[in-house]
């Protein structure tokens, strides 16, 4: 179980979404300044309530609420967050059962929310197997927010970008979401903007984060954290990010299984075992041991080479 946490520490702790959380961070603190308004904020701390820590610290007296969720269905997962909780007055942890979306819809305007992070870290689509027909209520709910909010507000969402899984794959996700984009993240942002056209509400908000990573259980999940502020005028020396750490678009397309393999040779490296692995990044058994058997025959043929080597040219 030591191994297990170890891991969900790690990934929670990497250090490129530790970039992200600095990064967000930095813009949230500079809006502060610019609305003077204390801040209300809505996340998803995890277990480790990371990013919740970091803003009570940066932000100080500046800190009004932090409305927090957890929509794991997993009763353990939600103990440890619990369990885990910063010991504030500050911070309210809603019951498990409330909807991210539904909870915006329903409270975001009522709460004075002015910074929400929508950590979905799910796809930014869903597709009805039957009709081959996509919906996308996610961003949805930040349209909605955009058309009814007439106060300042930053607005973040954090979308994976691998479709591998999907019915219709990563074709099918960029087709629903523009056909013309580079690749998914541009795909994503092109169908916001999109959206927000549409609604008519598009001069209400201003992107100013993109955060292209490798994220996920074992840093090989195509990730994108994009945010906006909404009615709001920012200052010229407002800190704008637009960062793409996904390498070659070709990096979104890598099959499952080669990923998966990456991840389990990275794991087993560490040293942790069959059982650890399987729960930490959730596959098969058998091929963990499979790799592992496949590890164990190289490093013999290499020993045994070695041993049937000359000691020198003259022997």
């Amino acid at each position: 179980m030591q191994a297990i946490n170890a891991a969900r520490a790690g990934m929670q702790n990497n250090g490129t979404k530790g970039n992200v959380r600095h990064s967000l961070l930095m813009q949230v603190n500079e809006f502060q300044k610019v609305i003077k308004n204390p801040i209300h904020a809505l996340e998803l701390p995890a277990e480790y309530w990371i990013f919740t820590k970091y803003l009570m610290q940066t932000l100080g007296t500046r800190l009004a609420k932090v409305y927090a969720l957890e929509g794991s269905a997993n009763t353990e997962v939600f103990k440890a967050v619990a369990a885990n909780k910063p010991k504030s007055s500050k911070i309210e942890l809603w019951p498990r059962k409330i909807n991210l979306n539904e909870f915006i819809a329903d409270y975001a305007l009522i709460l004075k929310l002015n910074v929400i992070w929508a950590d979905y870290c799910g796809h930014p689509a869903y597709v009805n197997v039957k009709t081959g027909e996509y919906t996308f209520p996610n961003m949805d709910t930040f349209v909605n927010f955009v058309n009814e909010s007439n106060s300042p507000a930053l607005y973040y969402m954090t979308f994976c970008c691998n479709a591998m899984h999907l019915k219709f794959g990563v074709k099918g996700l960029k087709n629903a979401l523009n056909p013309a984009a580079a690749d998914i993240p541009s795909a994503i942002i092109d169908k916001l903007d999109a959206l927000l056209q549409q609604s008519r509400v598009s001069h209400k908000a201003k992107l100013i984060f993109k955060f292209a990573y490798m994220g996920g259980k074992a840093a090989i999940t195509p990730m994108l954290t994009i945010g906006y502020a909404v009615n709001v005028k920012l200052p010229a020396a407002f800190p704008l990010f637009n960062e793409n750490r996904l390498g070659a678009p070709k990096a979104l397309y890598q099959s499952k299984a080669k990923l998966t393999k990456k991840a389990i040779l990275t794991l087993l490296e560490k040293g942790m075992t069959t059982s650890d692995i399987v729960h930490a990044i959730n596959v098969n058994p058998m091929q963990v041991a499979g790799i592992r058997a496949s590890l164990t025959r190289k490093a013999n043929a290499e020993y045994a080479d070695t041993r049937g080597r000359h000691c020198c040219s003259c022997c």
